[in-house]
């Protein structure tokens, strides 16, 4: 693929969706924005954008919830990644937290193996 933007080493449609949650807490802690913010643009926004009313988490409903480690440095690298486009602008940067596990339907989607034990 072709590189596109200010990063020669990021081809187009790089992989963005493993780091976006820990990228914007990365922004909050720098003071761009609240850490609040920064969640409710990955989760308030994407639904607005469906036409759908975000509700959080509601009793009796399911669940679909990231649970994040703050402070675990975690520095991605090609071998980390599981989208099928390992390529990514953010490979080498280190970040300061990490992704332990994310529920879709109020199951388990991923689980970081080191970190949880499995259910």
């Amino acid at each position: 693929m072709k590189p596109v933007g200010g990063r020669g080493d990021a081809p187009s449609g790089g992989s963005t969706i493993e780091t976006a949650l820990v990228l914007a807490l990365e922004a909050a802690h720098a003071g761009a924005l609240t850490r609040g913010a920064a969640i409710r643009a990955l989760t308030e926004g994407p639904a607005a954008l469906l036409g759908e009313q975000h509700r959080g988490i509601v009793e009796g409903r399911s669940a679909y919830l990231t649970i994040v480690e703050m402070g675990a440095f975690w520095t991605p690298g090609a071998a980390s990644l599981l989208s099928a486009d390992r390529a990514s602008p953010n490979l080498g940067l280190p970040l300061r937290a990490e992704v332990l596990a994310t529920t879709v339907r109020g199951r388990v989607a991923y689980r970081r193996a080191e970190a949880m034990p499995s259910p």
